[in-house]
């Protein structure tokens, strides 16, 4: 399998209207290429998220048959106006030989696998656990059971997990005084406790906020049987590694005296001989562990998008056996955490990717003084050494 038959497009668009809004979103989408899954965010209450679930559903389902029904997600993250939606849509590129699309349900979950016989990825989008505040007291993981009821099914481990998506309702809120952010943390690092990670190190993940309650997951796992293809998680030595955070980066009380740290790499590579995938994580303004937190909007942004290009840079993935490729950004999301800063930071960003498909939303973040955070998508191509002097 091509590791980097993806294609990434962001779309958007607005009408007071939902149901409007929707059609004039999907009537954008390439509906003659196999789409593996519609992220969409826009803003909800807690009483119309389910009817614009449903409208998502009945949109797409007017569209697409039962067996080529694409998995979608609802992110209550806002955009600059109250009534746009933005959707980022993954295409599968040209169809190979031999490359099977197993759509599946386990307890009216979808997931997605796309395989052949050396590779599989395994692609779950918005596993919503809706009363993630009362995990905070009571910590109750049905949300990762279910997840691991889909991997023993499908034969992947919990480890096989190279890109996650946390969406934490009101995440640096507390309830009983345990942040939303650590119980999370720790629930994660119980699910994690698992299996073992020390060969192909954490996820690539985010963990980010949204304006409901409740816990929402998105994931791709990849297991591969071919010797030419290594995963690599990449660390920034700008940065602490999010897993080696000190105690002290830790706040509020803790669930069972776990204390757990975040546990993500900075970036995730899937790479063969020709070609690669990148996951960068969340980014944001900081160096070592310490939050930039004095630093205005725009320069934030700045220097989030520097930790992202040192990330990337060929010196860091020297160190990891990664030569003679190149880095194409193919994709971006960027989470703005006041809105009074949003033409700021998408003019920064502008000015540095003006042609990258981007999603620009509305999202606390998970440390009070941090104002943006970025994450993106990176395709790696191998550029064959000159041999010849000119």
């Amino acid at each position: 399998m091509n590791i980097t038959n993806f294609q990434i497009n962001c779309y958007k668009a607005c009408h007071r209207n939902f149901d409007k809004t929707i059609l004039l979103l999907a009537s954008q989408f390439e509906t003659n290429r196999e789409i593996i899954r519609i992220t969409c965010f826009g803003s909800a209450t807690e009483k119309s998220y389910v009817d614009k679930i449903s409208t998502i559903r009945q949109t797409l389902s007017s569209l697409y048959t039962e067996e080529n029904l694409p998995l979608f997600s609802y992110i209550v993250q806002p955009t600059a106006h109250a009534d746009e939606v933005y959707a980022e849509v993954i295409y599968l590129n040209d169809i190979e030989r031999n490359l099977i699309l197993r759509r599946k349900k386990l307890q009216e979950i979808p997931y997605l696998i796309v395989e052949n016989e050396f590779s599989s990825f395994l692609f779950i989008e918005g596993n919503l656990h809706a009363d993630f505040d009362a995990t905070s007291r009571e910590f109750d993981p049905d949300l990762f059971q279910l997840i691991e009821s889909i991997f023993e099914t499908e034969g992947f481990n919990i480890h096989d997990i190279v890109r996650q998506w946390n969406y934490i309702g009101h995440i640096t809120s507390s309830t009983n005084e345990i942040q939303h952010y650590q119980a999370f943390n720790e629930m994660r690092a119980r699910f994690y406790d698992k299996t073992n990670w020390i060969q192909q190190g954490y996820p690539a993940a985010t963990g980010i906020g949204m304006c409901m309650n409740g816990l929402l997951i998105s994931l791709i796992a990849f297991t591969s049987k071919s010797d030419n293809i290594r995963i690599i998680p990449i660390d920034n030595p700008l940065q602490v590694a999010a897993h080696h955070y000190s105690q002290s980066k830790l706040i509020g009380k803790s669930i069972h005296n776990l204390h757990a740290t975040p546990k993500f790499e900075r970036a995730k590579i899937i790479l063969d001989k020709s070609c690669g995938i990148c996951f960068v994580s969340g980014t944001a303004a900081i160096r070592g562990e310490e939050s930039m937190h004095c630093m205005k909007a725009d320069s934030q942004t700045r220097q989030t998008m520097e930790n992202i290009y040192f990330l990337l840079s060929e010196t860091n993935l020297k160190q990891y056996g990664i030569t003679d490729f190149s880095t194409t950004l193919i994709s971006i999301r960027v989470y703005i955490k006041h809105m009074h800063d949003f033409n700021l930071i998408k003019s920064e960003v502008d000015k540095h990717w003006p042609e990258i498909p981007a999603i620009f939303v509305q999202a606390d973040i998970c440390r009070n003084e941090l104002l943006v955070e970025i994450e993106g998508v990176v395709k790696l191509s191998h550029v064959p050494i000159n041999t010849h002097d000119t």
